[in-house]
């Protein structure tokens, strides 16, 4: 009896999907700027994982309790760090205030296989 995973997959189907990722290439995951020049930044056995993040709201009470006295916006400062797979973190630019604008876009290209679907199933950002 084959053991499956938490997608319901076995070692096998895995395998299986493996490869025919790696035979096949999606024309619609390709850019334009790709169809055009018949090049692509990306394989086929790979994909790109953006994350858009663009503001965060922080509850003045909370951080007051954190820091032990009331705080005004402007001597806030926070930024945001993100660890993803085996990329190294990123961070975004420093912002002001209780509910500061990010407009902070990560992208992590990653090669596709039966180990990066089972970590994306499973864990967290």
């Amino acid at each position: 009896m084959q053991r499956k995973g938490i997608s319901g997959l076995t070692a096998a189907d895995l395998a299986r999907l493996d490869r025919s990722i790696n035979d096949s290439v999606d024309v619609d995951a390709l850019t334009e700027f790709s169809l055009l020049s018949k090049e692509s930044e990306i394989t086929s056995s790979e994909n790109v994982f953006d994350v858009r993040f663009s503001t965060m709201n922080l509850v003045s009470e909370v951080v007051a309790k954190i820091v032990g006295f009331d705080v005004a916006p402007n001597d806030i400062k926070s930024f945001l760090m993100v660890d993803f797979y085996d990329h190294e973190s990123k961070m975004s630019e420093k912002a002001r205030g209780f509910e500061p604008v990010l407009n902070t876009l990560f992208s992590f290209k990653n090669h596709v296989d039966s180990f990066y679907i089972s970590y994306l199933q499973t864990e967290w950002l």
